[in-house]
């Protein structure tokens, strides 16, 4: 039996590619490799597919959580992706707790929190629809601007021989 970690919480995901913003996407339960492999094939594919109908060209890239890294996940992925895939056990590894690094981490998450919680939301339901509200505003042209400030990202983090990115 499955019991929440906190009451009242709402777990949302999110991709952000140079062709704009997937998601949000509200999972009302854990996110075990069943539920996240329904997600990327029942939400993600067909987002990705009106954003960019030539999917042989786009790299899919995602952290190391446990239903990420599941042997069943890995191969679903594979098949989706082939060997456009970045992150713990793929053939691009991404270095772990890299959070200067990823577009979601260095932009997306702070700017949500800065947004939705001002003013500070009163119960779940406007909660969900402050972060849709937000999420709509992101324009692609600010995703195409983010995507490609990692890329300025990677080369200071080569230049710091490895160190964090500020």
């Amino acid at each position: 039996m499955e019991v929440p970690h906190k009451a009242g919480s709402l777990m949302v995901w999110c991709a952000i590619s140079s062709f704009g913003l997937i998601g949000p996407i509200f999972l009302l339960e854990t996110v075990t490799q069943q539920v996240y492999q329904d997600l990327i094939g029942n939400q993600l594919i067909s987002d990705l597919y009106v954003k960019h109908p030539n999917l042989d060209k786009v790299y899919f890239q995602q952290d190391g959580a446990p239903a990420h890294t599941a042997k069943s996940t890995l191969e679903y992925l594979h098949d989706l992706f082939e060997d456009r895939l970045i992150g713990k056990f793929f053939n691009f590894v991404w270095p772990p707790r890299s959070p200067d690094l990823t577009p979601p981490d260095f932009f997306l998450w702070g700017y949500l929190k800065d947004h939705v919680y001002e003013p500070q939301p009163q119960s779940l339901i406007d909660l969900k629809f402050a972060i849709i509200r937000e999420c709509e505003a992101i324009t692609p042209e600010q995703c195409k601007s983010v995507c490609r400030s990692a890329f300025d990202r990677f080369q200071q983090c080569v230049d710091n021989n490895g160190d964090n990115v500020q």
